[in-house]
């Protein structure tokens, strides 16, 4: 692995962190991770299981696996409260179970789900939003009993091949691979407005976060970020690079002023940090990732690596490396 920083001479080691001591399970082809700055939620996949890990150790707290759980093919999980949701795309089910001890509390499937193979998943405002992997669709749960409220789907959506998902505050906003951005209010699932390409220099939308003032928004094409007021969803400007592949962003994260993001393209996969206010790269890892994805809490940055079966837990600021978690 390579590490071209802006505190370290280009081509230095990368740093390296002990394992965690006491992980019990084996990391086996990670796929998405929560964390709130105290425990991390891993979608240990190849054990159809999810991991807790200790944000401040790395070590193993607690395994939640089985085969009622139905953790099959995750693809997004987040906590709410005291509840861990999780989606799974090759059972078709929707998972919450208890935080502090693993139980089960619900599976969702079924024909009056109608999930479509569920993706990316919100919970905002005691609702629940699962988005389709077909990108033309939303689920919408109540939070605290688990049962359907309604499907989000027409053409007032403008749900076009839509790919990810993020809330602010009470609001949840839906980037589309087909080209725009939708602003749902959580509470009644109504469209609160539509960000077109053309407005906010969208260009087949891949990845999107937010630091809850702004959303940044990577782009198929263009080579740009696009960035806008989370609030209202005016265009502020774009992010370009000299030394990043922005055309080629499949995930993003923003920790302590630095937007995290990771490529998985195949030969050139990346994870690299960049300063939100200037765009300046503060570290590029090439050659160091098989295919990976980045996930942020108030503090880390957290890469996981299907290939590699492999999570890495970096310092939000740096990119140092705090832990690595594999075996």
């Amino acid at each position: 692995m390579t590490l071209l920083a802006a505190t370290a001479t280009a081509g230095a080691a990368t740093p390296r962190a002990p394992r965690a001591a006491t992980l019990h399970v084996a990391i086996s082809v990670p796929s998405v991770l929560y964390s709130n700055g105290r425990q991390a939620w891993v979608a240990n996949t190849g054990k159809s299981s999810v991991l807790e890990l200790s944000a401040s150790s790395g070590r193993e707290l607690l395994n939640v696996t089985g085969s009622r759980f139905h953790l099959d093919n995750s693809d997004a999980i987040v906590q709410y409260g005291n509840d861990v949701w999780v989606s799974n795309a090759a059972s078709d089910a929707v998972t919450e179970f208890y935080s502090k001890s693993g139980a089960l509390k619900h599976v969702l499937k079924g024909p009056k789900f109608h999930f479509a193979i569920p993706a990316a998943i919100v919970v905002a405002d005691q609702h629940v939003f699962v988005l389709a992997q077909t990108g033309d669709k939303i689920t919408e749960i109540n939070e605290r009993t688990g049962r359907l409220v309604r499907y989000l789907q027409g053409p007032r959506y403008h749900l076009v091949r839509a790919v990810a998902m993020v809330h602010v505050g009470n609001d949840v906003w839906v980037a589309s691979h087909g080209g725009s951005l939708t602003e749902l209010s959580a509470a009644t699932g109504g469209v609160m407005r539509v960000i077109t390409a053309s407005a906010a220099r969208l260009d087949v939308p891949t990845a999107i976060a937010t630091d809850g003032r702004y959303l940044f928004v990577a782009n198929r094409h263009g080579s740009h970020l696009s960035v806008l007021s989370a609030s209202t969803g005016a265009f502020v400007r774009v992010m370009t690079s000299s030394r990043l592949h922005l055309d080629r962003i499949t995930s993003l994260a923003i920790v302590q002023g630095r937007l995290w993001m990771a490529s998985t393209w195949t030969h050139a996969a990346f994870v690299a940090g960049i300063r939100v206010s200037s765009g300046a790269p503060v570290v590029l890892s090439a050659h160091a990732y098989g295919y990976p994805a980045v996930f942020g809490d108030g503090h880390h940055v957290w890469v996981v690596d299907r290939i590699q079966s492999r999570v890495s837990e970096l310092d939000g600021r740096t990119g140092r490396a705090i832990h690595i978690i594999s075996r």
